[in-house]
């Protein structure tokens, strides 16, 4: 479901893993849960050359941005 979503984002684009996500299927994963995806899709988009990293909001959520 993720990788659709990110798959149809203009290049560009700036979002957090939960954006990727309906708002309603977020909430309601645990928080620990959301945590690991979080620290798993960290990693694995470190690795891609699709998406680039930018680092914690105020908020400490990673923020990244779709490349070409």
């Amino acid at each position: 479901m993720a990788q659709e979503a990110l798959g149809a984002l203009e290049p560009g684009t700036e979002f957090e893993l939960s954006d990727l996500l309906p708002p309603e299927l977020w909430s309601g994963i645990p928080v620990g849960v959301r945590r690991s995806a979080g620290t798993a899709f960290l990693t694995t988009m470190k690795r891609s050359e699709a998406v680039s990293c930018l680092g914690r909001d105020g908020e400490n959520h990673q923020r990244y941005r779709k490349l070409g």
